[in-house]
């Protein structure tokens, strides 16, 4: 099963991005775009750590077929950490009065890193107007460079999400995006992600 998620991931990537390199697939436009925002993450494997939000960053090329219909290729960068609960502080006792526990720091937070590459298909839902819905879907490469236990290791995955995006001029055109991303074969969390972003096309 885990051969079969990976290979029907890849292979779905590389079959997708293909798209974009097509100019005879209709009358195309090809755009460029970048995003950022925050991140979470979950759950955290244990009731007494959580995930910090972190950050995304995303840089894709867009190419539009039609007025509904487009196909997307991103690559980004989502960064967070898994905080500790927190720990307290001793107060040494004075010879008479009070002494006790003060409220300390955060516990250890350790740095999760995750980098992708994604290809997806993106349809409108609505007819052109002012603000317009979209949704989004495709599968993935994920790099996990930073993390706790599996630093180094790369997973297939899917992605599926939507978002609105506005017109600001002739070419250009401002989007939020909520994105769920879940990482295939992965022993340990987190096996998902759902980056809120807010970006510019152009």
């Amino acid at each position: 099963m885990r051969q079969i998620n990976r290979s029907f991931a890849l292979r779905a990537l590389v079959g997708s991005s293909f798209l974009l390199a097509l100019p005879e697939f209709g009358p195309a436009q090809t755009s460029y775009g970048i995003a950022s925002g925050l991140n979470y993450a979950g759950p955290a494997s244990s009731l007494r750590e959580h995930y910090t939000s972190g950050f995304a960053l995303q840089v894709s090329v867009d190419r539009r077929f039609g007025d509904r219909l487009g196909a997307r290729l991103d690559a980004f960068v989502n960064h967070f950490a898994i905080q500790g609960p927190p720990a307290a502080v001793g107060v040494a006792c004075p010879i008479s009065g009070p002494c006790g526990l003060l409220s300390g720091s955060d516990g250890v937070a350790d740095p999760i890193g995750i980098s992708g590459l994604t290809a997806s298909m993106r349809l409108f839902v609505d007819p052109p107007q002012a603000v317009r819905m979209y949704l989004i879907a495709g599968p993935g490469a994920y790099y996990v460079y930073q993390h706790p236990s599996e630093v180094g290791t790369v997973r297939p995955g899917v992605s599926a999400g939507g978002g609105f995006s506005t017109r600001v001029g002739s070419r250009s055109a401002v989007f939020v995006e909520a994105r769920y991303h879940r990482l295939f074969n992965l022993p340990s969390h987190p096996t998902w992600l759902v980056p809120l972003t807010l970006g510019l096309t152009f």
